[in-house]
């Protein structure tokens, strides 16, 4: 688990009796289902937790997702600096980074927001898109202009589509037909 000297925060509102501890620093929002009040208790549940949110994003904190094998649930956590220039966090034995240009603002508090794939000391960018990834409209034109592993034949030499030629068969079957009727 985390290290004792580093914080991890869960919002009061959120966890079950048989779900995630305070410890586990996850963050869940309200239940909108069990509000004694109906639609007065669920805005003032989820107003409380917003302002909770708020607050932790003033005093530093961090939403922090761990990519595993599920979608993570988000955490605040506050990385702290420990002389290297970055902010650090350790967490199951590893320690993860925290740069300022990987961190984008969360569009409800502004706080900031962090992903990191278990195992992975450096957080996805969500900053700058993968630089070896390619485009859609280069996978498109790659995908048109690929090899193909059949030998052109008559079709491909005289610009026929096989629909067409279908097509056209037809009619001159129907129009031998007709001719055959006359005579």
């Amino acid at each position: 688990m985390s290290n004792p000297d580093e914080e991890a925060v869960a919002l009061p509102d959120g966890p079950t009796a048989n779900g995630p501890t305070k410890d586990d620093g996850v963050v869940m929002p309200p239940d909108v289902r069990q509000s004694r009040f109906g639609f007065l208790g669920t805005a003032i549940k989820q107003r409380r937790y917003e302002q909770k949110r708020k607050k932790l994003a003033n005093k530093g904190y961090v939403e922090w997702r761990l990519i595993d094998s599920q979608f993570p649930r988000p955490k605040f956590i506050k990385p702290k600096a420990k002389g290297g220039g970055m902010l650090e966090y350790e967490h199951d034995g590893e320690t993860y980074l925290f740069p300022r240009n990987a961190m984008i603002p969360s569009a409800q508090t502004g706080m900031w927001t962090v992903f990191h794939k278990k195992g992975q000391a450096d957080p996805i960018n969500l900053r700058e898109p993968v630089r070896h990834s390619i485009e859609a409209d280069t996978l498109t034109q790659y995908l048109e202009k690929r090899v193909t592993t059949s030998p052109p034949g008559l079709l491909s030499r005289l610009d026929i589509n096989p629909k067409d030629l279908v097509m056209y068969g037809m009619m001159a079957i129907v129009a031998f037909a007709l001719i055959q009727g006359m005579i």
